[in-house]
């Protein structure tokens, strides 16, 4: 395990055990099996990007403080619904630079 898969692991389980949820409703909020939060919290995996997100939202934390980036836990700018979309769109990587002509 790294160490930032430890300080997530850390600071994910210490929001749930506060905030007195169990793995059965994080997964049920972020639309994972509850396996997959046992697995975060084991550091066994991280959460997808868009989950990632969802999973700050609803934990009122910050990505750069649950990722160990931060010291600071409060989120600075929660995502709007306007833009929620965005964070569930593929990324188009370019395979070429764009002509300079």
């Amino acid at each position: 395990m790294t160490e930032y898969q430890n300080i997530f692991s850390e600071r994910l389980r210490e929001l749930i055990n506060n905030q007195r949820y169990t793995q059965v409703q994080i997964g049920e909020k972020v639309g994972v099996k509850p396996q997959a939060v046992n697995d975060w919290l084991g550091g066994r995996s991280y959460p997808a990007v868009a989950t990632l997100i969802q999973l700050a939202d609803f934990l009122s934390c910050s990505i750069d403080w649950l990722l160990g980036r931060s010291d600071n836990p409060k989120v600075s700018k929660p995502i709007t619904p306007e833009a929620a979309p965005l964070t569930r769109r593929p990324l188009k990587l370019i395979s070429k630079p764009p002509d300079e002509s």
